[in-house]
């Protein structure tokens, strides 16, 4: 009986590790993938979020506890306008974006920045024809 015990507490201890250990060892596979696809956006957050000039946009970095990543959604609220946001990681030089057109969003592909990871996020629009019309760059956790 104590055998069956011994086998059985190692079998238990082997499987709290391995499982607790498989999300760390693939999360940085999330680079550049969709959080929507990935199933990312579950338990996911606003981190911060900035409006662009007279209100007509706006851009979120949003975090994924769940994932270990960060991306930037851009919002549209004006016909005509063009809106973009970017992010990027400058420890790892990894990044993606969201452009968008008219009254809509979009998201960018997620990068892998665990918690408090230095993450820097730029947005802007404008209108076609008459060049930039507002934007800004941020910078979001231990940089």
């Amino acid at each position: 009986m104590r055998k069956i015990l011994t086998i059985a507490g190692a079998l238990g201890v082997a499987l709290t590790f391995g499982l607790a250990a498989a999300p760390a060892a693939s999360a940085a596979g999330y680079d550049g993938t969709d959080p929507v696809a990935t199933g990312c956006v579950s338990g996911a957050y606003v981190v911060q979020s900035w409006n662009f000039q007279k209100g007509e946009g706006r851009a979120e970095l949003v975090y994924s506890p769940r994932c270990g990543t960060n991306w930037v959604n851009v919002y549209g609220y004006l016909a005509g306008q063009n809106y973009w946001a970017t992010i990027s990681v400058p420890s790892t030089s990894k990044g993606g974006q969201a452009i968008t057109a008219g009254v809509s969003s979009e998201h960018s592909r997620q990068v892998y920045a665990p918690g408090n990871t230095c993450v820097v996020v730029a947005w802007g629009h404008r209108v076609p024809d008459t060049g930039l019309v507002g934007g800004g760059t941020a910078y979001v956790g231990s940089c």
